[in-house]
């Protein structure tokens, strides 16, 4: 599996891409979230490469920063033979319908058709433990603890197993989720962590982490006996610098992500 983090970061700030993941994997390949679609790694390639003409992005929910270059995104492809899936959940749907694709804010894309004639934007509902089933990987959304309804993914090609945590403050639904589906292998875990702990009362309202509070769940759940390797996105820019030297302690057990690397497992 290949990840390429077309996006790492929790806000728009200059050279700064919003978190936006594609992930490739054999004769396959899918997105988490669309807040940075316009990146190094050209997305349209990998459909001339794998022959199709759908693009699959999973949504963790619909703040903008999650969704941004989502509708531009659509625009480019009417005057191609490319189609967008999105995987999301009912009330991100209504959300996206209600406030963004309603004909007033930007055009409903699930009613636009294609150079080929396939319409633009489809969407495939995602439920609580449902299981999805790619060519070769398998996904399992699971819904987390942010100000809206949110969800994290499990990931797995039965080599490598990742826990995703869209937007959250707590790592308690990870753990859930492990417990309930007996999935007791060694793992890799994606972790949103937006602030410094300076801010940790703006992360404790908006549901985010802060760098003190995930450092207190890492000792308290002894995350470094269930993730071979923790990975941090989401940072706000003007917080990296602090939040990096506030890491330093966990440095033998995490990664701070950054724009446009190549991740291999």
């Amino acid at each position: 599996m290949v990840i390429y983090t077309l996006g790492v970061y929790g806000s728009k700030f200059k050279n700064k891409n919003l978190a936006t993941f594609l992930f490739l994997e054999k004769d396959d390949f899918f997105l988490i979230d669309a807040g940075s679609l316009y990146s190094k790694k050209d997305i349209i390639q990998f459909c001339e490469k794998y022959k199709t003409d759908e693009i699959k992005i999973f949504l963790t929910h619909a703040h903008l920063d999650h969704i941004s270059e989502l509708p531009f995104f659509l625009d480019f492809l009417v005057s191609t033979p490319y189609k967008i899936t999105l995987y999301l959940s009912l009330f991100t749907k209504k959300l996206l319908k209600n406030h963004l694709f309603n004909n007033k804010i930007w055009p409903d894309f699930s009613k636009i058709k294609n150079a080929k004639g396939k319409y633009v934007l489809n969407y495939k509902f995602i439920k609580p433990l449902q299981i999805i089933k790619l060519k070769n990987i398998k996904l399992i959304p699971f819904k987390v603890s942010h100000v809206i309804e949110t969800y994290g993914y499990f990931i797995s090609n039965k080599k490598t197993y990742i826990y995703f945590s869209g937007d959250t403050n707590s790592v308690l639904p990870i753990f859930k989720f492990i417990k309930r589906n007996y999935t007791k292998q060694k793992s890799y875990l994606f972790v949103d962590i937006s602030f410094s702990s300076k801010n940790t009362k703006i992360a404790n309202l908006s549901k985010h982490y802060s760098s003190l509070k995930f450092i207190k769940d890492f000792f308290r759940y002894k995350l470094n006996k269930h993730f071979k390797k923790i990975f941090v996105y989401h940072i706000k820019p003007w917080e990296e610098d602090l939040i990096k030297k506030e890491l330093d302690l966990l440095s033998k057990y995490i990664y701070i992500l950054k724009d446009n690397e190549e991740i291999k497992f």
